[in-house]
């Protein structure tokens, strides 16, 4: 692999898109971090496809001349967006949320992307619908930048379902102004062969993030759910569900960093493993010095289905400051075997036991989606992935 020719390509493909400079800069610079790393079990597997990827979409962005309302709801594709708002995107575009200098993966990310959204909802405005965001087959190296005004209320739904792919790459960053209020859905159905997956968020003041995920994808995947409490009395809750079967490993890391004064961090997951699979919940909850009045809980709950399928759980409560409040609850198990022979007893077959034991474990989390239309098609595809 020349990493000099691709170095070229990267700068190419920015140029051909009438990408900013400081974008084509940033890009190379990532690419530099990258380089000398590709022998990486992480990278190994994403590099190559990326690359074709990026030789493919050269001149897909022509220059836009339109000009857009910043007082009104904007969507747009991300390579739009960088010629529309360039001072926008450079001051927010993997700086403040999901940062392409925290690690190599992050870095090729963004050397490499291809495509992907922005998503601005203005201050003060109250949006009455969803506003969905969907990822119908997207790119393998696809990347989504949501900003929220301030005082700003929204429910962004965000539905992925990527046929099969070699590998693969979606990173969400979403940023909320002062007192902004949002509901965040999540919806995966990936079946890449091997799947990365980033959600970050960072809330300034008395903003409210409350986040709904369902991991329903099929090959192996590795998620990272990372918020920032910056600003004081900010709160966010990540409730979470996920799917394993056949020989499928999920590796899911979330963790909610409480940096401002009276923030409150909340995490709450439950997967079920089958077959020979196995899931992985890494759970992490930090305060702060100097965030006085804190709260950190979190919950994560694993339920084997069978002797191949397993899985751990790992939660962690890092605290640095004395005047707060935190807790962890962790557990795994398997099916009762009273509660089975219970329900065999009153003419259910095993398996249909089975799927009702299971879905009762994965409902509490569901029932809380707020949104009656998203909760009942999330309830919908947990009853198919479960026959």
């Amino acid at each position: 692999m020349d990493t000099t020719q691709i170095a070229k390509q990267i700068i190419i493909f920015s140029q051909s898109n009438n990408e900013p400079a400081w974008l084509t800069t940033k890009r190379s610079l990532a690419w530099a971090r990258v380089k000398d790393k590709l022998d990486e079990k992480q990278l190994a597997p994403l590099v190559q496809s990326f690359i074709e990827a990026i030789k493919q979409k050269v001149n897909v962005v022509d220059r836009v001349h339109q000009e857009f309302d910043l007082s009104k709801i904007v969507q747009l594709d991300l390579g739009v967006a960088l010629q529309m708002y360039p001072e926008l995107m450079q001051e927010n575009l993997m700086e403040k949320a999901l940062s392409w200098q925290g690690d190599l993966l992050s870095a090729l990310h963004l050397a490499l992307l291809t495509s992907g959204q922005f998503v601005y909802i203005p201050a003060g405005l109250r949006v009455v619908q969803p506003l969905i965001i969907n990822k119908e087959n997207a790119a393998n190296n696809y990347h989504v930048l949501i900003i929220v005004g301030a005082g700003a209320q929204v429910d962004l739904v965000e539905q992925i379902n990527l046929p099969a792919q070699t590998n693969s790459y979606l990173g969400t960053e979403i940023l909320l102004g002062s007192g902004a209020q949002v509901n965040y859905y999540q919806v995966d159905q990936a079946s890449s062969n091997q799947h990365y997956q980033t959600v970050h968020a960072y809330q300034a003041q008395n903003s409210n993030l409350k986040t709904y995920l369902t991991l329903f994808n099929r090959g192996k995947q590795d998620y990272d759910v990372n918020i920032d409490l910056d600003g004081d009395h900010s709160q966010a809750a990540v409730k979470m569900v996920a799917i394993a079967d056949y020989n499928q490993s999920q590796t899911i890391n979330t963790r909610i960093n409480n940096y401002g004064r009276k923030t409150n961090g909340v995490i709450e997951q439950n997967g079920v493993a089958k077959d020979a699979s196995n899931i992985d919940f890494h759970a992490v909850g930090k305060i702060f010095h100097g965030a006085h009045g804190a709260q950190s809980n979190q919950r994560s709950r694993l339920l084997t289905l069978s002797k191949q399928s397993y899985g751990q759980v790992d939660p962690v409560l890092l605290i640095e400051e004395n005047d707060v409040e935190a807790g962890h609850a962790a557990s795994i198990g398997k099916i009762d075997e009273d509660q089975l022979y219970y329900l065999e007893t009153r003419g259910i077959n095993r398996k249909q036991a089975y799927y009702l034991l299971t879905k009762g474990f994965l409902l509490p989390v569901l029932n809380e989606i707020p949104n009656e239309t998203l909760k009942n098609k999330a309830v919908a595809q947990l009853q198919q992935r479960l026959q």
